[in-house]
């Protein structure tokens, strides 16, 4: 059995072929959550097709369903939020990175064209409970938004968004999709001199990072993804 899925914000997918016995299935839905669902639905046409008896007992979506809720996110549950070592606004800037392009950050009290119309468009979906951050537009294929939140000092998490300000198709109800199922991004800035220099990801910008072992360098050479503020 060869399988695979997939999707963008706005619709998933899940397919599965068996080339030895001359059939697959493909399984689709409009939803950016319910993975354990749908791959559920794939299995049960798979059991039916092959002339399998699953046991009667057997839940598809109960069993697969912890594969989509490992990933580690915090909950902002109270409105005791964390204190950036520096004021929000000396972090606002353009940062570029080789890979990965550029984004301008805005703080709550950036008032220029651009971070009205970003702060605008967060404020459809954000909710007193969110700590505030820095906020920017990241128009790329799996995201539009991006959110820098405090942690402590100058370390602070990473997430990505696709936000739909005035709904979809027929519901014009505001809505995110929260990339990588909401998980958060290690990063931390780098000020020298009471200045801010640039925004490093040590362990990369990938829900399975991968490990940086070289810890006697600074950060901002050994970092995997590194942001340099332009």
């Amino acid at each position: 059995m060869i399988t695979h899925n997939g999707g963008l914000p706005g619709f998933l997918t899940f397919t599965a072929f068996f080339p030895y016995d001359g059939f697959g299935v493909v399984a689709m839905v409009n939803s950016d959550a319910g993975y354990e669902v749908l791959q559920a639905a794939g299995y049960s046409l798979v059991h039916n097709v092959l002339g399998f008896e699953p046991p009667t007992s057997q839940n598809w979506a109960s069993s697969l369903s912890p594969m989509y809720h490992s990933m580690p996110v915090r909950e902002d549950s109270t409105q005791s939020y964390p204190e950036p070592e520096l004021p929000l606004e000396a972090y606002e800037g353009t940062y570029s990175d080789p890979g990965y392009g550029a984004f301008t950050l805005c703080s709550p009290m950036s008032t220029s064209n651009y971070c009205w119309g970003v702060l605008t468009t967060f404020a459809t979906v954000l909710t007193h409970n969110d700590t505030p951050g820095l906020y920017a537009a990241w128009p790329r294929v799996w995201t539009s938004h991006l959110q820098i939140i405090p942690v402590e000092g100058n370390r602070f998490d990473l997430q990505a968004f696709t936000i739909f300000p005035e709904g979809y198709g027929k519901d014009k109800a505001p809505f995110v999709a929260r990339i990588d199922g909401g998980y958060r991004y290690s990063g931390e800035f780098i000020v020298k001199g009471g200045k801010v220099q640039g925004l490093a990801f040590p362990d990369g910008l990938d829900a399975e990072p991968l490990p940086n072992a070289d810890r006697d360098r600074p950060l901002e050479e050994t970092a995997i993804v590194y942001f340099e503020r332009v």
